[in-house]
């Protein structure tokens, strides 16, 4: 005996009607709405530019800032502006020329020493002792002379009071020896006083008397 069973036709039924059709959670197949993100542009917006108005604040910046660095200077204490004033420039860089000079100067003898060298030797002249130049001026200073007695007393004196210190020196002696010794060969008064006026300028110890001496033998008669 056979058992028939029923059959149902699933044609024109919904899902739900069919058990066991689909038997995953449906929360499965919930695909969540995702919201595609717009794309927005950033707004422009519309600058007017005015070069007036920019060219005036960039000077106002400008005066602004200069100013107040001039009050931080003005507000400094005396103490650093004296410092600050006080720094020298930097050097400026120049070719060394020391040693050239300084050869120079070694090689060739300036006037002055050349001078000084010839007052300072005998030259074939005789040196005389302290006593005998002493006498040599003594002959000068009592000739007649040309000056006022005023004159001749205030030269007279500058002579008295510092030539006989000043012969303890030997350049000093051969100097007056070599002056003697030109003035008694060659008779020439002029010469001599060459020679009383280049020994001024090389030996500056003998100006105490010697200028005072010249100015005696210039106006003396004798010579």
């Amino acid at each position: 005996m056979t058992n028939t069973m029923p059959v149902r036709s699933y044609q024109n039924c919904s899902e739900n009607d069919v058990v066991g059709y689909n038997d995953c959670p449906e929360s499965l197949f919930v695909m969540p709405a995702v919201k595609a993100a717009k794309k927005t542009r950033p707004r422009r917006i519309p600058v007017s530019v005015n070069t007036d108005t920019q060219s005036s604040k960039i000077n106002e910046g400008v005066s602004s800032e200069s100013a107040s660095k001039d009050d931080d200077v003005l507000n400094l204490p005396k103490s650093r502006l004296a410092k600050a004033s006080a720094v020298p420039p930097p050097p400026i860089g120049r070719r060394s020329t020391s040693s050239s000079v300084s050869s120079l100067m070694c090689d060739s003898p300036t006037p002055l020493q050349s001078r000084s060298s010839s007052m300072s030797t005998l030259d074939n002249v005789s040196l005389l002792d302290e006593n005998e130049l002493m006498k040599k001026v003594a002959n000068i200073l009592n000739a007649e002379s040309k000056l006022s007695n005023k004159e001749y007393e205030y030269y007279k004196g500058k002579i008295d009071s510092n030539l006989e210190e000043s012969l303890k020196n030997d350049k000093v002696r051969i100097f007056l020896s070599r002056f003697f010794s030109e003035l008694e060969s060659s008779k020439n008064k002029e010469f001599a006083q060459k020679i009383l006026l280049r020994g001024m300028t090389s030996d500056t110890t003998i100006n105490s008397w010697c200028p005072a001496f010249h100015k005696i033998f210039d106006n003396a008669s004798c010579c």
